[in-house]
């Protein structure tokens, strides 16, 4: 693979901007950006890209790693290469600047294969406050011929395939924290052929990922006076993430979501957890200040604002289109405020483990006949302020099956600090009353602790007791026992 750690842009080749705005025309990002270009590796033996990222994070202040199937960055090139295969391993990307950097599955936009196969494997490495951009796949030819100066045929041989590509990620034995973005450029797509959805394979074996799996499009901005800073720039917008393909396989991994994300299928293997864990964030000065003037003005509007600033904000919305499989190790672990919906559900077992029972939704829409369930509350639900009937009731009831609440279930309740932990079955009758049927009991071992040390107490005294009175018996010319 033909790595340069560039001085100048290397999205997009300059010999294009007469014919499209480039995305990073701006800024010193020019002399930042390590750029993997796709004429080496296979999907076998992957390029080996560890000692270029080491060398670049020397060398030069790294806000990108870009990758392309494109062998040239030169639109004159025109070569057909279809393929970029990527390995880091054992790479510590750790970004302490606050705002994340990025690496760059790119559109191949000068690569003129009409199928193209981008695969990035990262092992054993620890890679923080950056994320993972996946581009709609590109090529700068016109979605519509030139009146003049092309031929038909000429034409009709760089065509990019609607389907049949592949854009993967694989994860093993690695810590990521940052989001994976599916991204379209609108105002290129509305120029040259492309491909309206990515077809992403996301794998993760042994590993932890806290993040968001989201959807973003860009519109390039070509005037002055269209942005606030009457710059011209470049406007990005939240999209729906279920526009793109994803297909999510966990395997005896973690993946936290820490905002809205949705993908097309999740298979979990071994013992993972996919945890839904909603953001607060709390308001800004400027948002305190305008309450505060707002408040001289109307007591009442100002009020109201008040409680809206206390209401929680939007939780992250986790939607699955499909549930391939859960392994019964697996779990979702839900949090305050977590809203989790799946559109359909292929497998035999489900299990929902609720760290909090505060505004938390479970929505499937179709569930494999015969499936079972299995609702657990943590150890921290289980004060003794409520009983396992109340608890499971809760839980059945924040779960439905194509909108109906669950009726049956296995369930778990954790040891509390002093409860004993339990399992069982609970079935909710005709006229709606849950009938739960205790299984096993976990003895807690704090209670256990104390009881048995209040027991070894009570059992010392008790000898202490009989030695007295033997004493107090021989001084007295008899026994006691």
């Amino acid at each position: 693979m033909n790595q340069k750690f560039r001085l100048t842009a290397l999205a997009l080749s300059l010999s294009l901007i007469a014919m499209a705005p480039s995305v990073f025309a701006e800024g010193n990002f020019k002399k930042q950006t390590l750029s993997f270009l796709g004429d080496g590796g296979s999907a076998e033996k992957p390029y080996d890209g560890t000692t270029d990222v080491a060398n670049a994070l020397k060398s030069e202040d790294l806000q990108q790693i870009y990758i392309t199937t494109a062998t040239s960055d030169k639109y004159s090139d025109k070569k057909k290469n279809g393929k970029a295969h990527l390995l880091f391993n054992k790479v510590d990307l750790d970004n302490r600047e606050g705002k994340n950097k990025k690496i760059v599955l790119s559109s191949g936009s000068n690569d003129f294969a009409s199928v193209r196969n981008e695969t990035l494997t990262i092992a054993n490495s620890t890679i923080k406050n950056w994320d993972i951009q996946v581009e709609a796949l590109m090529m700068f030819q016109p979605t519509e011929k030139p009146s003049t100066g092309v031929s038909d045929e000429s034409y009709k041989q760089y065509q990019l395939a609607s389907t049949g590509h592949t854009q993967a990620i694989t994860l093993e034995g690695t810590t990521l924290e940052g989001d994976i973005i599916h991204s379209r450029n609108e105002s290129l797509a509305a120029q040259f052929h492309h491909v309206d959805k990515n077809n992403l394979s996301l794998t993760l074996e042994g590993s932890v990922w806290t993040g968001a799996l989201r959807s973003e499009v860009s519109k390039e901005v070509l005037h002055e006076g269209m942005l606030p800073n009457n710059q011209p720039g470049k406007w990005v917008s939240e999209d729906d993430p279920m526009s793109h393909n994803a297909s999510v396989t966990l395997k005896n991994s973690t993946w936290t979501v820490t905002g809205e994300s949705g993908l097309t299928s999740l298979t979990l293997d071994g013992a993972s957890t996919v945890e839904v864990r909603p953001e607060k964030e709390s308001a800004s000065d400027g948002n305190a200040a305008a309450k505060a003037a707002f408040d001289e003005i109307d007591g009442l509007r100002a009020a109201a604002y008040a409680r809206a600033e206390a209401a929680p904000e939007a939780t992250p919305f986790l939607h699955i289109a499909k549930l391939e499989s859960m392994d019964e190790k697996s779990k979702f672990l839900l949090n305050e405020g977590s809203t989790l919906a799946i559109d359909k559900s292929d497998s035999d077992k489900h299990t929902f483990e609720f760290k909090s029972l505060a505004d938390v939704s479970v929505k499937v829409g179709e569930m494999k006949e015969g499936a079972s369930t299995t609702v657990v509350a943590d150890g921290k639900l289980n004060d003794g302020t409520q009983s396992v009937t109340t608890l499971v009731n809760k839980m059945l009831s924040s779960v439905t099956v194509n909108e109906k609440a669950l009726d049956k279930a296995d369930y778990a309740v954790g040891e509390g600090v002093w409860t004993n932990g339990l399992t069982g079955t609970a079935n909710r009758t005709e006229s709606g009353e849950l009938v739960v049927t205790p299984g096993a009991e976990t003895v807690n071992a704090n209670a256990a602790i104390v009881t048995e040390t209040t027991g070894i107490s009570l059992m010392q005294w008790r000898t202490e007791m009989n030695d007295m009175n033997r004493r107090n018996g021989w001084l007295n010319g008899f026994e006691l026992f």
